[in-house]
């Protein structure tokens, strides 16, 4: 599992990849927590890339992968 915390942004508080299953898994601010499945490593290492991760995730993850909100 590949992880990284967000200290500067403004909707995402970390995100954690699990490259074994190919799920991105995004906790928010809010403190809800999808996992986004079939995800690509290439999708994860453009995320760390980025120059904002909140507006990558919704370009680039948001409806374009299925997803689950976890429970708390």
């Amino acid at each position: 599992m590949k992880q990284h915390v967000f200290e500067n942004s403004s909707q995402v508080k970390c995100i954690r990849y699990f490259d074994d299953k190919q799920i991105l898994e995004v906790e928010y601010k809010t403190n809800k927590t999808y996992q986004y499945f079939n995800v690509p490593e290439t999708i994860y290492e453009a995320a760390m890339a980025a120059e904002s991760i909140g507006k990558y995730v919704n370009k680039y993850v948001k409806n374009e992968f299925k997803y689950q909100l976890l429970p708390f």
